[in-house]
């Protein structure tokens, strides 16, 4: 459904929803709920809302109604794979996030969120195989590129770690996450100088960036 075929009081929560004004949004997707308990669109926006304040039990009610409404809109079952990852319920999240793959195998942030709930849950060999499945979808997703450098890295492969950081900076070359994570795959390689290197780098684009600091 696009915002114009969205009845008045949907399209107006959403548009509070846009302007961040959550409060005003939550008020106007359980209105039109209450009106039409079946609207996946309120639902469906509801549990982002949710989601996005933090809320993942609470998101997770309205999840699991869409997905008996609509049992296989694969968006539904990524948003449970996210709640469930909040949650630290990592094998059911990645069961989700799995079957949302299931639905929409193209989907590359289906991928890569499976491949961040697997290394959360130390399964780094199947996190690797989840982000690279990522970049057959998305070879751009800069963000995959620096997670699995990361995970390679964890691995010992810090070669191949070394090359996707370069692939990522190639596609964003401010993208400071990628240089911490080149100068530690430099470090653990005894590249002591291009760590260092990278480490300024980072530190250069994310002052703040505290992580730098201390590997540094």
């Amino acid at each position: 459904m696009t915002d114009l075929d969205m009845p008045p009081a949907l399209r107006q929560a959403l548009a509070h929803h846009q302007a961040g004004e959550h409060e005003q949004a939550e008020q106007g997707y359980l209105g039109v709920i209450e009106e039409q308990p079946d609207n996946l669109d309120a639902l469906h926006l509801l549990s982002v809302l949710r989601l996005q304040e933090g809320r993942p039990e609470d998101a997770l009610i309205y999840i699991e109604r869409v997905i008996h409404i609509a049992p296989d809109a694969a968006e539904a079952f990524g948003n449970k794979g996210t709640a469930l990852q909040a949650m630290e319920r990592y094998g059911e999240a990645a069961f989700a996030f799995r079957t949302a793959i299931k639905h929409d195998p193209q989907a590359a942030h289906h991928h890569y969120n499976l491949g961040n709930t697997l290394r959360a849950s130390d399964d780094k060999p199947s996190a690797v195989l989840a982000y690279r499945d990522a970049l057959k979808c998305a070879p751009d997703l800069v963000q995959a590129h620096s997670n699995l450098a990361t995970t390679l890295s964890e691995l010992g492969l810090f070669d191949e770690a070394i090359t996707h950081c370069q692939t990522a900076l190639e596609l964003d070359p401010k993208f400071a996450d990628a240089y911490r994570n080149r100068g530690n795959a430099h470090f653990y390689n005894g590249e002591s100088e291009r760590a260092i290197s990278d480490y300024s780098k980072a530190i250069s684009l994310a002052p703040r960036y505290a992580n730098a600091y201390g590997d540094r």
